[in-house]
This record gives C-alpha cells, sequence and structure tokens, in this order.
C-alpha cells in the first residue's frame, strides 16, 4: 500500500517529468521510504539485502528467471512472415502504419520472434499531437519512442523475489513473489517489492510461530 506522502510525490514526478516512465516516477517518490534499514551483503548478484529485526535476522533475495518481456505484456512479438524469407517483414498491419523496420527485436536467438510491438504506441501519438505536434513530427516521435523502448526492453529482467526469517542462521519463515519485471532493478525497488506485498511482515510472522512451536515442543 502507497502511503500518502509518497503518492503525492508520485502524481508531482509524473506532472512534471511527462517523459519519464510510471516506474522511475515511482522510484522517485519513495526514495528513502522503507520501514526497515537494510544492508546490502556481498554477492555477485549484488541483489541480497539483510536486517535485524527483533532478533531475527530477515533476507531479501531476487532471482532472475528470464530476460525480455512476457508476451502479452507491455506488448507482444511476432514472428516475420513464414512468406518472407528475409525476415524484414512482419506479414501484418503495424500501429500507425509505421515501417516494420522499426520494431525489429534484436536478438541473436535463431528461435527468437523477430518483431515487438509494444502497447500503447497510438497513445505515445495522441500525447505527441496534444502538444502540438504536427502529423509528420508527432509520427518521428513515436518512431524513436518505439526504439528507444524496445532498446530497454530487451534488458528487461524478469524476478522472483523471496523474503526469508531465520534465527542463528536456521530459516524459520519465507514468503515470495514472482513475475516482477524490471529494467535495472536496484536496491530500493527490491525493498519496495518486499514491504509493499507484506512479505517482510509474514516471513516474520511465520518465524515467531515456528520459534515459539519449537520452544513448547523441547520444554
Amino acid at each position: 500500500m502507497i502511503n500518502e506522502t509518497t503518492l503525492h510525490k508520485y502524481r508531482k514526478a509524473r506532472k512534471d517529468l511527462p517523459l519519464i516512465g510510471a516506474q522511475h516516477c515511482l522510484r522517485i517518490a519513495k526514495a528513502g521510504d522503507h520501514k526497515y534499514e537494510w544492508q546490502t551483503e556481498a554477492s555477485y548478484t549484488d541483489m541480497k539485502l539483510t536486517t535485524e529485526v527483533d532478533g531475527y535476522t530477515l533476507t531479501i533475495e531476487a532471482l532472475c528467471e528470464s530476460i525480455g518481456p512476457v508476451d502479452g505484456d507491455l506488448g507482444e512479438y511476432v514472428q516475420q512472415s513464414r512468406y518472407n524469407e528475409q525476415g524484414d517483414s512482419m506479414g501484418e498491419e503495424t500501429p500507425l502504419n509505421l515501417p516494420d523496420a522499426h520494431f525489429k527485436w534484436p536478438s541473436t536467438d535463431h528461435n527468437a520472434y523477430e518483431f515487438f510491438v509494444p502497447d500503447n504506441v497510438e497513445d505515445q501519438y495522441d500525447w505527441a499531437r496534444k502538444r502540438g505536434y504536427a502529423k509528420g513530427p508527432a509520427r518521428e516521435y513515436v518512431t524513436k519512442w518505439v526504439e528507444s523502448w524496445i532498446s530497454e526492453l530487451v534488458n528487461l529482467e524478469n524476478y522472483v523475489v523471496t523474503v526469508s526469517a531465520s534465527f542463528d542462521g536456521i530459516e524459520l519463515g519465507s514468503a515470495s513473489i514472482g513475475g516482477c519485471d524490471y529494467i535495472d532493478m536496484s536496491t530500493d525497488d527490491l525493498i519496495d517489492i518486499a514491504e509493499e506485498h507484506g512479505m517482510v511482515d509474514e516471513a516474520l510472522e511465520q518465524a515467531k510461530q515456528e520459534a515459539e512451536q519449537i520452544a513448547q515442543h523441547v520444554a
């Protein structure tokens, strides 16, 4: 749940920075707005954070499962027409009838899709027109946006985020969530995911309950 202060900062960032994506505006709004103080642990991914709460060690980890957007999420992949051996045409109509070449998906994988059509192409055109762009310049703006956005989406990483709670090195509670898509995920993003989805509190509560059961059993 986003608090009122963060929501106000987010709305202000969206208004002041219209060309900046929603995800980046949210990062700006949430900067420093965390429940606990987290420390980065040395690891080859630098995506592992720890903190101590009520005697328990809480750890947040992010595991990258795949790279690139899931088909249907943020847009659609399109394979070249089976009648077009050159692979320079999608064989179907593009948004705003822009040239197919602008939708090329930069992949070296022979089995990968050749094209990617992002969502909201027409919305970008409408945005430009409402701000005074003539039709030609508006199409040029959209063309550059499509190419720039696709070049970013190539680096989109799909994460599973897990929070664990341990005592004396023994894990007693955990919570996880998948489908976390980010371009260049930051530690702030990782903390936001864990805290906003209640995973930190869930893992900590599990650990406390498990510790209580163990103590009763030993007694």
